[in-house]
């Protein structure tokens, strides 16, 4: 029936106007141009009728007055509204407005309205369907060219990735092309600013922690510790690229310290033993008053960062950075800051609850897991160098699997010290909203990899720097909350 809406409309549209006479001409729809129909219809019934023959004949005969006409143009205007509503009835959904007198125009906008719902909602439709056919060709065409076009891997650009996810696409460590980047941003990835929350994470968590038991915080002291370990990552990094530089893994990467100084290893070594002597510096005259405990792991830490890297141990060429940096980073520096923090509000004491261990372990799986998501993309550079780190050993694809089940356990260990009585429920709740954020790292590298963008991978190793940020940030913050809203004596005794 809708379907015939528009012809029907037409045909009532002549009809209201004129009709037409067969000569491409139109006329007016009255009793002129309806000769046959100019009679009444009492008129032509009676004189059908055949004993009215003669009353039909004085009628007919009778002087036409005005109140006849008008009685007769009433009839034929009748007769013609009953043969439109007697045609368009059974077709014409608007019929009932028409025979009430409405004119084509308004039913034609009464129709409108109706159907205009439907349209719309039929043209959100379609438009959808055509705009995510349009992506789905658009990414299918950017995987196939992105890697057979250099000018793709070598230029430093934002993109989208596949999953909707920004990641950045340029020279990447052990990509092996530093063209068309300027120097002010191989400078800045030279510098490896978000790493240093390796050494802020652990301070802020053992700032927490004494606020937790204390009640208070020494801030100048919390200050001189944090320079103190970051001048120690400095030269974690520096004494990095010197010792890179000799066996020629950073030999594809341009934003190492070494090659911006023209490949002078030797300044780069000399400066390295300056943050070095800066960080031990200040480090001892804030552990100054602390117990033997406190200063003997920073010891123990600082000289595993030189065995991760430094002759003749090399413990990284090995497969070992990992763990190296889960000891370092996590039970040693928590437990010797907090140590060297709560000397300053109470009495030296060597007594570690369960609680700092526990804190302690959380922040080495994630700093351990920078580590490990650093290698994703340098598996040609350290196969060729010799070095078996965890992407030589078991591949790409192996390497992502186990970083999926790193996730899942890390949070198991979650569900296990709070079960244990060793974490507060409320940093466990803070540490819930973390697991978007790791499971954004392990997609994100997976997509990576599946476009064949191995360079590109770089980037999630920020990915994973930021979850450790914000993980170990849910945890101060969670371990506060227990001393500002439940009993903090239930993790320190008395």
């Amino acid at each position: 029936m809708i379907v015939h809406t528009g012809v029907i409309e037409r045909r009532l549209c002549r009809r209201a106007a004129g009709w037409s006479n067969g000569l491409g001409r139109t006329a007016p729809f009255d009793t002129d141009s309806r000769p046959s129909i100019t009679r009444s219809i009492g008129e032509r019934n009676v004189q059908n009728h055949p004993r009215s023959q003669t009353s039909a004949t004085k009628k007919k005969n009778r002087p036409a007055t005005p109140r006849r006409r008008a009685l007769d143009v009433a009839t034929i205007d009748a007769r013609a509204r009953a043969r439109r509503r007697a045609r368009t009835t059974p077709t014409m959904p608007g019929a009932v407005l028409m025979s009430a007198g409405v004119d084509a125009r308004s039913v034609r906008a009464a129709i409108a309205r109706a159907m205009g719902p439907r349209r719309r909602r039929m043209g959100m439709v379609m438009n959808a369907r055509r705009r995510d056919a349009g992506e789905a060709r658009e990414r299918r065409a950017w995987r196939r060219a992105r890697v057979d076009a250099p000018w793709m891997r070598d230029g430093v650009r934002r993109t989208r990735m596949p999953g909707r996810a920004r990641a950045v696409r340029g020279v990447g460590e052990g990509s092996g092309a530093g063209d068309g980047v300027d120097a002010a941003e191989l400078w800045r990835r030279a510098a490896k600013i978000p790493m240093y929350s390796v050494a802020w994470i652990p301070i802020a968590c053992a700032a927490s922690l004494v606020f937790c038991q204390y009640g208070t915080v020494d801030v100048k002291h919390l200050g001189a510790l944090a320079l103190g370990a970051t001048a120690v990552v400095a030269w974690l990094n520096l004494s990095n690229d010197a010792f890179d530089a000799t066996t020629n893994v950073d030999a594809r990467k341009p934003e190492s310290v070494v090659a911006l100084l023209g490949g002078n290893a030797s300044i780069v070594h000399a400066m390295a033993v300056v943050a070095l002597v800066s960080g031990c510096g200040l480090l001892w005259g804030a552990a100054r008053g602390a117990s033997g405990v406190a200063w003997k792991a920073l010891a123990a830490a600082i000289a595993m960062g030189y065995a991760y890297q430094g002759p003749p141990f090399r413990l990284s060429y090995k497969g070992l950075g990992e763990p190296i940096c889960f000891l370092a980073f996590g039970p040693l520096a928590t437990t010797a800051f907090y140590l060297m923090m709560s000397s300053r509000v109470a009495a030296a004491t060597s007594a570690v609850p369960a609680i700092v261990w526990s804190c302690g372990v959380l922040i080495g799986l994630t700093t351990a897991f920078i580590l490990f998501t650093s290698h994703f993309h340098q598996e040609e550079g350290d196969r060729a160098a010799g070095k078996l780190s965890p992407v030589v050993r078991m591949g790409l694809p192996g390497a992502l699997l186990v970083a999926d089940n790193l996730i899942g356990a890390h949070y198991a260990t979650v569900a296990t010290l709070a079960a244990a009585g060793w974490l507060p429920y409320t940093a466990v709740f803070g540490l819930i909203i973390t697991y978007p954020l790791a499971r954004h790292i392990v997609d994100q590298a997976q997509s990576t990899a599946d476009a064949g963008a191995i360079s590109d991978l770089f980037f999630t190793k920020y990915l994973a720097v930021r979850f450790h940020v914000i993980h170990g940030l849910a945890l101060a913050l969670g371990v506060c909350a227990q001393r500002a809203y439940l009993n903090p004596n239930l993790f320190f005794p008395a």
